[in-house]
């Protein structure tokens, strides 16, 4: 399934189970329902939230990727007046700076992971044979991500938690 197609199932879920209710009436309509549908709009809603945060994820990797030191002033945060793309993400999001630090950091790891494909965004790119080069080990993660089944704050904990693995490198103590 199409990325935004499962978002736009869920809001069809609630705008079904809601209809077109003001914002200052959205309590009010909540409150009526009966519990089992409380429930599923919560997981609705839930999820619709979870595919908001991982696009917005990709985006700041996206930000900070096109923000390198390699681009100097002519970087995308540079350019809109920022130092760095995560004050860049922060002053867009609204969030704290810890937020956007870990919305960059994610977002970086989201595009690490994924495959580099020349054509344009949304074309069918199932016959592109896969890069011979290996994968970050952290790609599961982002494929997780991106289908929903972990949200980001979820890669974040495993990701710090598991920390990176021994590099190979002679010298190194194998675990």
């Amino acid at each position: 399934m199409d990325f935004f197609t499962g978002i736009d199932q869920h809001l069809g879920v609630l705008r079904r189970t809601l209809g077109d209710v003001p914002a200052e009436g959205l309590a009010r309509a909540v409150g009526a329902l009966p519990d089992d549908v409380v429930v599923r709009v919560l997981a609705e809603a839930t999820a619709v939230v979870n595919a908001a945060d991982a696009v917005r994820t990709v985006a700041a990797g996206v930000v900070a990727a096109r923000s390198g030191r390699d681009a100097g002033h002519a970087g995308l945060a540079q350019v809109r007046g920022h130092r760095s793309p995560v004050t860049l993400v922060q002053e867009i999001t609204g969030g704290t700076k810890s937020d956007a630090i870990r919305q960059v950091r994610l977002g970086e790891a989201l595009l690490e992971s994924e495959p580099a494909v020349d054509d344009e965004p949304g074309t069918d790119t199932s016959d592109v044979a896969a890069d011979p080069v290996a994968e970050p080990w952290h790609a599961p993660l982002g494929a997780a991500v991106l289908a929903g089944v972990i949200t980001t704050t979820q890669q974040d904990a495993i990701r710090r938690n598991l920390g990176d693995p021994p590099s190979g490198e002679p010298g190194t103590v194998d675990a």
